[in-house]
């Protein structure tokens, strides 16, 4: 008999994350598993899951900001007592904070799984303390580095795996072929925040145009940095040049019509829209990141170039490199669809598999990967 499992994440919506728990629970309900999902943020839903799956929503109802996270841990454990999973699986940091306190009072094994750069997320320090601390309480840690692992204390790291992010089923059967004839837009698709540094990417896009007047630059999503990053265009005179529309429907469409993919993040744990950027065959720019994730799957000038965090004059050469070299960026592009061989859904769910039925049985963890 497949076992019973519980994702908890904080919405289903706006995040690589989310999306990775909406094909991973979507892929073990079509491999036989009882799947619920539990979103302790609310309902929102931008990625859709496989019919069989139960979505689970969470309100915080009091009007007292402090009481929310004590009525949040409350309503997860009447859920997941009625629910019986034989194993919770949370991810982000906060909300494995509260999945962590709520164990204590619900008879199920449970592994979080850390999905950004542990030394920076959460902001504040002290939660990243308490969260070091109460990490010791999980039955399983997921990484998605092993520079991520490295940051815990040896008790943590020795139940613990990487595992790397899965594409999306939507790109498992597409003709992985590089566009003939892209459009001379630089793209980027992220949440418009601090962490991922988008004015850099304006600013260095803005030293392009001076030499290669022909090219665009199209930012996808949403974020607080919006009207702030709408001011930047508009006082380096790019309005009819940089585009902002926002989050799309058919962005793998749009991304492979594009000619090339930037990631300007200060830090990271593995972008989702690097890996699936790469896999549609765009030649990828990213900054070298902590905590590693763009680094294991970028290799210089095979697929895509890697530049400083922060220097917007490596990112300027390293765009006027690939506008310059068009033959040369075909080539990236039809290496980079290879990715898709390392990153298949159904082989990175067969990992998490192992791992559960390892966390489970009480068995140790003597492998790293899996």
């Amino acid at each position: 008999m497949n076992k019973k499992v519980c994702f908890v994440i904080g919405t289903l919506s706006g995040g690589g994350a989310e999306r990775v728990v909406a094909n991973l629970a979507s892929e073990l309900a079509v491999s036989g598993y009882k799947v619920d999902v539990i979103t302790i943020y609310g309902d929102s839903v931008s990625y859709p899951m496989d019919a069989q799956v139960s979505h689970l929503p969470i309100e915080a109802c009091t009007k007292i900001r402090l009481l929310r996270p004590f009525e949040r841990v409350l309503k997860l454990v009447r859920l997941i007592r009625v629910k019986g999973p034989d194993v919770v699986i949370s991810f982000l940091a906060d909300v494995n904070l509260h999945t962590l306190v709520a164990s204590a009072f619900v008879n199920a094994k449970v592994i979080v799984s850390e999905r950004n750069d542990p030394s920076k997320d959460p902001q504040s320090w002290v939660v990243r303390k308490i969260r070091d601390v109460i990490y010791h309480f999980a039955d399983g840690v997921v990484f998605q580095t092993e520079d991520a692992k490295r940051h815990f204390l040896a008790g943590i790291q020795l139940k613990s795996v990487v595992i790397l992010n899965p594409l999306p089923r939507s790109l498992s059967h597409r003709n992985a072929m590089v566009h003939p004839n892209p459009k001379k837009v630089f793209v980027t698709a992220c949440r418009l925040t601090p962490q991922k540094n988008v004015a850099m990417l304006i600013e260095s896009f803005s030293l392009l145009r001076k030499e290669h007047p022909d090219f665009y630059l199209t930012i996808y999503g949403e974020g607080p940095l919006r009207e702030g990053l709408e001011a930047q265009v508009r006082k380096l005179d790019l309005s009819s040049y940089v585009a902002l529309p926002g989050f799309i429907d058919n962005l793998h469409e749009q991304l492979e019509q594009s000619y090339a993919f930037v990631l300007t993040s200060n830090y990271e744990g593995i972008p989702n829209a690097l890996l699936e950027a790469l896999a549609l065959g765009l030649p990828v720019i990213s900054t070298d990141c902590p905590i590693g994730g763009a680094r294991m799957f970028i290799k210089p000038f095979v697929n895509g170039i890697l530049v400083p965090v922060g220097d917007v004059y490596q990112l300027y050469s390293a765009m006027r490199w690939m506008a310059a070299n068009p033959t040369e960026r075909e080539g990236m592009g039809n290496r980079a669809c290879q990715i898709r061989y390392d990153l298949d859904l159904k082989s990175i769910c067969r990992q998490w598999i192992t791992y559960i039925d390892t966390v489970t049985s009480g068995r140790k963890c003597h492998d790293s990967t899996l």
